[in-house]
């Protein structure tokens, strides 16, 4: 069965050990970030916390020579066939093509990167019937997927500088990679959060407290989650206004607001304007 070669090298992997605590975020990390990417190739969207698929990743025993851990995919019976055929017959080469991309983008590798863009591109086209995305927006999607994989790789990179040199990875003897100390620091220095263009969104808001201008609401593509909001539409200092209105109806409404982000996931909106009723 094909594998996943996880190898760290350096320090303490040298005498076959390892930091146990940074092993398993490292591990972790590995795990989200293919998880994640066979996620969206299987349903076109992004993962959800705490979301797996029907495929196992199992670690067998670690081999000597550094501290190396051959991961691989293991399934539930019956269940790997309901995969779309595309990916049930590459699940490696996914995985693979999605791991390399993002560790050597988060990396500052562009020209490492971009051969693994386009070759999960071209399993994208493999998948088509399976999703409404056009190429185009496929490839925007994908970039835009980067922030959200920045906790995982940061997490991959844990052991790195500390309690191991580099870490390797590959699939058989085929494909070899390696992240070592100033990939990980590049990848630890990016920043966790940053403010988005001002955009349109829709929500209801859930609860308000009027002396600080501060909303908790709930957008309205994402039902069920909620995130703390700022006001600073000159309006709501306004008695009635249209955002007292909304929460009294329970309405949904338009606003036109800045996101913080945090690795890729709307944390908090600055909402700049009232727009309308959604």
């Amino acid at each position: 069965m094909e594998q996943i070669l996880i190898k760290y090298d350096g320090y303490d992997a040298d005498q076959h050990e390892i930091d146990l605590r940074l092993l398993g975020k490292s591990i972790s990390g590995f795990e989200r970030i293919v998880t994640s990417g066979l996620v969206l190739f299987e349903h076109g969207r992004w993962i959800r916390k705490k979301e797996q698929l029907p495929i196992l990743l199992r670690a067998k025993q670690p081999q000597q020579g550094s501290f190396e851990l051959p991961v691989y995919f293991g399934h539930l019976g019956g269940v790997l066939p309901l995969l779309h055929q595309a990916l049930a017959d590459k699940v490696h080469e996914v995985a693979w093509e999605w791991l390399s991309w993002v560790m050597a983008s988060l990396a500052d590798k562009k020209k490492e990167a971009d051969p693994h863009f386009e070759g999960l591109m071209a399993l994208h086209r493999e998948m088509a019937d399976r999703h409404e995305r056009s190429e185009r927006e496929h490839r925007e999607f994908l970039q835009q997927t980067l922030d959200k994989s920045l906790a995982f790789a940061k997490d991959v990179v844990a052991p790195v500088g500390h309690s191991c040199k580099s870490i390797d990875f590959g699939t058989g003897q085929r494909f070899h990679k390696k992240v070592d100390i100033p990939d990980a620091d590049k990848i630890r220095s990016k920043k966790d959060t940053k403010l988005d263009d001002e955009k349109e969104y829709k929500l209801r808001i859930d609860g308000l407290v009027i002396h600080n201008h501060r909303l908790q609401v709930e957008l309205a593509h994402e039902p069920g989650h909620y995130i703390p909001a700022e006001v600073r539409d000159p309006v709501y200092d306004s008695l009635p206004n249209p955002y007292m209105e909304a929460i009294n109806d329970q309405d949904v409404i338009r606003v036109k607001a800045r996101a913080e982000l945090k690795f890729g996931e709307i944390s908090r909106l600055y909402i700049m304007g009232y727009l309308g009723k959604g």
